[in-house]
Order: structure tokens, then sequence, then C-alpha cells
């Protein structure tokens, strides 16, 4: 049964301060690129997580990130077993959607080219190959006319599964084998905007959506969804972590930054 959940994070630069590659921890055909359209910057790769240092980071720092790591969470029964989707510090995912209850790298590796971080942006910043091979046909959104759909100035998209038993077999969280995939398609798209300073808010936001979609024969019942991030803020052991449980917001900030 095919079921769509529409998620969307919104990763905002609340903090008090007081390019295209193949490569990483052996993953096949692993891919990434960067978000940079406005004060936050995001290096995003095809396996649903970040390129770890930096991350995300703020503005052009090349010394420390604000977010090391994140990833979606998924989790509910598979034919009355549990099973999880994840990425924590390393990916259950791979690239691709799922074709036949299969990873797609498993099913037609000949395409694994395809499978990649797709970008878009105003003014310039397309790059030919994405808006010309816009791949529409794994799910990439498109405007009333066919054409590729631009969110807000600049975006990055690409598709990942959770479905690859390789990729759960050699996961470090999965030592003992007790976790198994569970064939899950899911859209993901970053997105940001740049206001010229006419919304400095805006201008401080990257937002994450992705369409989680159950590529299975049966119901994913009793599903939880959930939001894993690991927030450094420039440097680990000078996070402090706060929270407002009234407004439902969580902020951290650095006590050490090197200009403030």
């Amino acid at each position: 049964m095919r079921k769509i959940l529409t998620v969307l994070i919104i990763v905002c630069a609340l903090f008090e301060i007081s390019n295209s590659q193949q490569r990483r921890y052996g993953y096949v055909d692993y891919h990434l690129d960067t978000i940079s359209v406005n004060n936050v910057t995001g290096i995003i790769n095809n396996y649903g997580s970040l390129e770890q240092w930096p991350g995300i980071r703020w503005k052009d720092e090349d010394i420390l990130g604000m977010v090391f790591d994140q990833g979606l969470w998924v989790i509910g029964k598979y034919n009355e077993e549990v099973r999880i989707a994840f990425s924590q510090w390393r990916s259950s995912y791979s690239p691709g959607p799922v074709i036949n209850e299969k990873a797609a790298l498993l099913v037609n590796a000949e395409d694994s080219s395809r499978y990649k971080v797709y970008k878009l942006g105003k003014n310039g910043i397309n790059k030919d190959y994405d808006k010309d091979n816009w791949p529409s046909d794994l799910g990439a959104p498109v405007n009333a006319y066919g054409y590729p759909k631009l969110y807000n100035d600049q975006m990055l998209w690409t598709v990942y599964n959770s479905v690859n038993d390789t990729v759960y077999a050699n996961h470090w969280m999965n030592r003992n084998s007790i976790m198994k995939p569970v064939p899950l398609e899911i859209h993901q798209i970053a997105h940001a905007r740049n206001t010229q300073e006419t919304n400095p808010v805006l201008d401080d936001v990257l937002f994450f959506e992705w369409e989680v979609i159950n590529k299975g024969s049966v119901s994913l019942d009793s599903a939880f969804i959930g939001f894993w991030t690991d927030i450094d803020s420039f440097n680990y052991s000078d996070t402090v972590d706060r929270s407002d449980s009234g407004a439902k917001i969580k902020s951290i900030k650095t006590t050490n930054y090197r200009d403030k």
C-alpha cells in the first residue's frame, strides 16, 4: 500500500555569537552539493545526511560548523516486524528510488550517476546539467508547465531509499544485525531565500522538506517519524543548550567564538 507523508523542518541560524564530489566512508556513488544563497551554508549529500565538517555553517566560515550532521528517522511495523530507517553519523539510506521493493543501486546500477544531488537557483546559478537533466521521472518537482520547480532562491533535491541490505549491514549501529531495512523512498529538498536584508530572519534560515513514500506491499503500521541532529555551534565543547517548552523552541549558543 502506497502512503505518502510530507515533512518540513526549518533550520534557523538562531545562534548567539557572545562543490560536488563522489567519495566518503566507502559509500558507492556518494555525491554532495552546497546550498549557500544566504547567511547559512549547507553541504548536503545523497545519503540523507550532511558532509560532516562543517555540515551546516554560518556564512563562509571555513573552520567549524553549526550542525555537524543530521538525518531523518522513521520507525514502524512492517509485516508485524519493527523496521527502522535512520541516519546518525552514518546513514542507513542508499541513493536513488525504490524499484520493486529493492534499492535502485542494486537494480539499475547503470543509472547510478542520476542518483545525485541536483541544484537549481535564480540569477544564473543553475547548474546546466541539473536543469537540462532534471529527474522528474524520479520524483523531482516540476511546475504546471513541466519545467523544474524552484523553491525560493536556491534549492537542492535528491532521492534516496532505506532498503539496501548492504548499507544496513555495514552501519556502526547495527553490529548485531538486529535492524532491518524498510521499503521507504524519500524525496528531499533543501531550499533558502536571499532577501538582500529586507527580511533578515529569512536570510538566516535553511529549509528542509521530505516526502516519505512507502513503496512496500503492506502498510507501515504504528509509524513514528523524527529528526536527529548533531548541533555543535562551532565547537561542541562550547555549546550551551536552551529550550522553551511553551513555545516549543530549542536553541543553542556558543560561549567561545573566535571573533566575538
